[in-house]
């Protein structure tokens, strides 16, 4: 046994596994080692008549650690051992299953959870298919078409709706492992044996409908990037078609090919980058404390995504301005209202998030957003003591601060903030600590992606759209047809295009005119990728993982492909260099001249990648 598992003896035969490994309980190679001794302890012992496998802390477990998902025994192994007890094993689940963790409940007979828990195979969203059996054991438990929903959508289902697709057996009020034993020992006295999901059959027979859902989610996925959308398909209409060995040894090829696929590293990488993002510094000294209500002044659909997000949170919002206040508002509205159309919101959400905007709430201004184009001094003219001044995309004003005046950031973002959960927070040198952390932790709260940076770099996204666009206008100047050059990033993935709303320059020449898609794509990926390089050597762009969060959630970067720094490591970066200096032959030399970070990184045998750990310098 290991100390992340333990075997705790209860009355009338009911034994306890008990797994621990905070904070998420994530699934180890030690903790699967653990179940097994710990399975294989209860059931020698004859007294053992039902096994509640259940778990410490905040949740059940909420995934695995990746870095020995392959060491013995396997997570597959652990299901199947647990599904071929000879007595119930209960499932008992309090706050969340995901991934490993819910394909941990498929192998026990039976699940019991608590009224807030929640349920879901997130893989998708990191370009995996879920393994361990769980594409075949969930279609037996619910049916094809929630198997593929759950599944192919990523995002978690709460208790009850969980109930109803009959993922779990029964929902408890409160803490469900207080009333675990009473569940088990139910079992024992109704004479209930184990119930394994592996021989079940009856969500299987109906070929034409099962068949029907496969062929509509197909049908949906036509031409998905991500290759484990159209694995999982695969995967589970391998259980109906193939038997439940076989469909685990199909499921287990799938989920390798679709790991070491470029997506799934792509979608990896993002996941990373979020995560370091949101680590917050460690407060030094008293606690800054908290922002409590926010001021906007200005108007607009940017103030008003912005008066959507601080309300969402439950933060009041002070609108002085009578008719700046009343443009927010009915703007709010209509957002509420499509949302509360769509079955996203109730009308009560609506009306109390609405009525968080006000002319005058109580307390000092903790932040105040101007939107109105005044200069620092006159929008700091009157601020209260302690507040935060955040001027909305006029990072060159605040640049020119004075010492003495308050607490000034500036926000940059694309888009409209409800939209678009991308703000870059631009700072001066003399930022105190204890601010700028107030700030993170308001956009954290806020649901932000938040990228910091220096003032006078004017923020990273323009820059890198900048190139992209200039990368576009050079072989639009060549002869390129501006509307092939939208139609190949559109095609890469990119979902807003160079000459979208922008007029073309006039061709001089036919040079790039038979120009290739991919051509296209790939000198408009370099003209990012070099830019990105060139803000990194100059100190505007702390790691490279900065950009691409960036460029994926304000800029429209796909996602799978991991940002342009990503791309460039996988393109090699010696390929990359030496395709930048063939455009600098051809083109405007100051332009593609390559990043002097691309020679260093070669010469030691890194890429860019390993410069977003911080162990690495640029």
């Amino acid at each position: 046994m290991t100390e992340q598992v333990r075997v705790i003896s209860g009355r009338a035969g009911v034994a306890r596994i008990v797994l621990c490994n905070p904070p998420l309980n994530a699934i180890t190679g030690a903790m699967r080692a653990g179940i097994m001794q710990a399975l294989n302890m209860v059931l020698s012992n004859p007294a053992t008549r039902a096994v509640l496998l259940l778990a410490e802390g905040r949740t059940f477990p909420s995934g695995a650690e990746m870095s020995d998902a392959d060491a013995t025994p396997t997570l597959g192994e652990v299901c199947a051992a647990l599904e071929g007890a000879p007595v119930p094993v209960i499932a008992v689940v309090h706050g969340t299953a995901l991934g490993a963790g819910c394909a941990l409940t498929l192998g026990a007979h039976f699940r019991i959870c608590g009224a807030q828990a929640a349920f879901g195979f997130p893989e998708v969203t990191l370009g995996r298919v879920p393994d361990a059996g769980a594409t075949q054991r969930l279609p037996r438990l619910v049916g094809a078409q929630a198997a593929l929903e759950l599944m192919l959508a990523g995002r978690p289902v709460a208790a009850p709706e969980a109930a109803r697709l009959g993922l779990v057996d029964q929902v408890i009020e409160g803490d469900p492992r207080g009333a675990a034993q009473d569940y088990a020992e139910a079992l024992i006295a109704q004479g209930q044996g184990p119930r394994p999901i592996a021989p079940r059959i009856d969500h299987l027979t109906d070929g034409r409908s099962f068949q029907s859902a496969v062929s509509a989610a197909r049908l949906r996925l036509r031409g998905a990037a991500v290759p484990a959308m159209g694995r999982i398909v695969d995967c589970i209409e391998g259980a109906q078609l193939l038997p439940f060995e076989t469909g685990v040894e199909y499921e287990r090829a799938a989920a390798a090919e679709c790991a070491a696929s470029p997506a799934a590293a792509g979608l990896f990488h993002m996941y990373q980058c979020e995560r370091r993002l949101t680590r917050l510094p460690e407060v030094s000294g008293d606690d800054p404390g908290r922002i409590e209500r926010v001021e906007l002044r200005g108007r607009g659909a940017i103030v008003a995504g912005w008066a959507v997000i601080t309300a969402d949170s439950g933060t009041p919002v002070l609108v002085p301005d009578a008719e700046d206040r009343a443009d927010i508002l009915a703007r709010m509205r209509a957002i509420y209202d499509e949302a509360v159309g769509r079955g996203r919101l109730a009308e009560a959400q609506r009306d109390t998030r609405l009525a968080l905007v006000a002319d005058d709430v109580a307390g000092a201004d903790d932040l105040v957003i101007d939107f109105t184009g005044k200069t620092p001094a006159q929008a700091a003219a009157g601020l209260a003591d302690g507040a935060l001044l955040a001027l909305h995309g006029q990072g060159d004003l605040v640049a020119e601060l004075d010492p003495d005046t308050p607490d000034m950031v500036a926000l940059a973002g694309s888009g409209a903030p409800h939209l678009s959960r991308l703000t870059e927070m631009l700072e001066p040198e003399g930022l105190e600590p204890g601010a700028r952390l107030r700030l993170l932790r308001f956009m954290k709260r806020v649901g932000r992606i938040t990228v910091p940076g220096p003032v006078d770099g004017g923020g990273l996204g323009g820059a890198l759209w900048g190139a992209c666009i200039w990368a576009a206008n050079e072989m639009a100047l060549r002869g390129a047809d501006p509307a092939r050059i939208d139609e190949a990033l559109r095609a890469y993935g990119l979902n807003r295009s160079p000459f979208q709303g922008r007029k073309a320059p006039a061709a001089q020449s036919d040079e790039d005119a038979m120009l290739r898609p991919e051509e296209i794509a790939l000198r408009c990926e370099a003209a990012m990728a070099n830019t990105g390089a060139l803000l990194i050597e100059a100190g505007m762009a702390r790691v490279p993982g900065q950009i691409d969060l960036v460029m994926v959630h304000g800029y429209g970067f796909p996602r799978w492909r991991g940002g342009p720094m990503l791309a460039a490591d996988q393109r090699g970066l010696l390929a990359m260099r030496k395709r930048l200096r063939a455009l600098a032959q051809g083109g405007d030399a100051d332009f593609w001249a390559p990043s002097a970070l691309f020679d260093r990184l070669i010469k030691n045998g890194l890429r860019f990648d390993d410069l977003n750990t911080g162990d690495v310098r640029a």
